[in-house]
C-alpha cells in the first residue's frame, strides 16, 4: 500500500499551520502564567506591606511604653575616678563618690628557689590552695619542684580562680619564685594555703615563704593583717563604704558605677529627653514609609 502525508505537494504551509495551533495552544498557559506574575507581585507587596506596618507598630509601641518617657541620664564629672549608669530604678538627683582606694585581685609569690628544688616527700604531704569556697589540694608525697607544682595549678587552677606562673630572676634558673594569682578581687577572694603531713608542723610553717605582693595606694607592700585592703575603699555623700569589687551596683538604688581610680567624682541622675525625641523621630520615619507603602500597593 502506497503510504502519503496530506498536503505534501499541494503547497500548504505546514509548518506555519503547526506554528499557529500550537500558539493558540499556548495561550491558556500563557494566561495562566501571567496571573501566576501578577499574583506573585501581590504577595510580595503585601509581605512588604506588613513588613512595613509591623516597623511602624513597634515605633508607636516605643513612643507609648514606659521607656521613653521614664530613661534617665548619667554622668560622671571625673571619669578618670568614677564612671556611671542608671537605669529607670534611679532616682533623680546628684551624689559625691570619693574613691580611697580600688579592689584588688590577690598576689602570693613564694621565696626563690633552684629550679631543682623540691618540696614534701613525706607521708601525706600535701598543699591546699583556697580562693573563696573553693579549694585546690596538690599530693606532695612524692617531692614536686615549683614547676611541677605551677603545672598542676594550671590544670585544675580555673576551677578555684586561681593561676600561677614562674618568675626567674637570673637566666641559670637558680633564683625562681613561684607567683601566685587570684581570679577574684577582695579580701572574700585572697588566696589561702594550708599544709598537710610532716609540712603542718606546730607551729605551722610555711616551706615556701609565701608573702602577699599587693600595696597600698601609697606603694606600701600589704601585710597579712592588712588584707582587708584588698576591697575597695570609697565613700557617697560622705558615707563611707567597701566593696569587693570595682564596679558597684548596690549603693545607689538604681545607679551602676564603676571605680577606676583614686579622686572624686560628682554624679549627675537626670530624665534622658533624648529617648523620647528618638521614639517620636523613629515613629514619623516609620509613618511616612507607610504611607509610600500604601501608596504604591494603590
Amino acid at each position: 500500500m502506497a503510504i502519503s502525508v496530506s498536503g505534501i505537494g499541494s503547497g500548504l504551509d505546514i509548518e506555519g499551520i503547526v506554528s499557529q495551533l500550537m500558539a493558540v495552544e499556548q495561550q491558556p498557559l500563557l494566561r495562566l502564567a501571567s496571573k501566576e506574575a501578577d499574583i506573585q507581585a501581590t504577595i510580595s507587596s503585601v509581605g512588604e506591606f506588613r513588613s512595613v506596618l509591623s516597623t511602624f507598630r513597634d515605633a508607636v509601641n516605643a513612643l507609648g511604653g514606659d521607656g521613653a518617657f521614664d530613661a534617665v541620664g548619667s554622668e560622671s564629672t571625673n571619669e578618670d575616678a568614677v564612671t556611671v549608669s542608671a537605669d529607670g530604678d534611679a532616682a533623680l538627683g546628684s551624689f559625691t563618690v570619693d574613691v580611697t582606694r580600688l579592689a584588688q585581685a590577690h598576689k602570693q609569690a613564694s621565696a626563690a628557689f633552684a629550679s631543682t628544688d623540691t618540696f614534701g616527700g613525706g607521708l601525706d604531704d600535701a598543699v591546699t590552695f583556697t580562693v573563696g569556697g573553693n579549694s585546690l589540694t596538690i599530693d606532695l608525697s612524692t617531692a614536686k619542684t615549683l614547676s611541677q607544682i605551677r603545672e598542676e595549678i594550671i590544670a585544675a587552677g580555673a576551677d578555684i580562680d586561681l593561676s600561677a606562673t614562674l618568675i626567674s630572676e637570673v637566666g641559670d634558673g637558680s633564683a625562681q619564685r613561684l607567683v601566685l594569682s587570684s581570679g577574684e578581687t577582695g579580701y572574700d577572694g585572697r588566696i589561702q594555703v594550708a599544709f598537710g603531713g610532716t609540712l603542718d608542723t606546730d607551729p605551722a610553717t610555711d616551706p615556701f615563704s609565701f608573702a602577699t605582693t599587693n600595696t597600698d595606694p601609697d606603694g606600701v607592700t600589704l601585710l597579712e593583717d592588712q588584707l582587708d585592703q584588698l576591697d575597695a575603699s570609697f565613700s557617697v555623700d560622705g558615707f563611707a563604704m567597701t566593696r569587693s569589687n570595682n564596679e558597684i551596683d548596690n549603693a545607689i538604688t538604681g545607679v551602676t558605677f564603676t571605680l577606676a581610680g583614686a579622686g572624686a567624682a560628682d554624679i549627675s541622675v537626670a530624665r534622658d529627653g533624648s529617648q523620647v525625641s528618638a521614639a517620636v523621630s523613629g515613629m514619623v520615619d516609620a509613618y511616612n514609609e507607610l504611607q509610600t507603602s500604601l501608596s504604591s500597593l494603590s
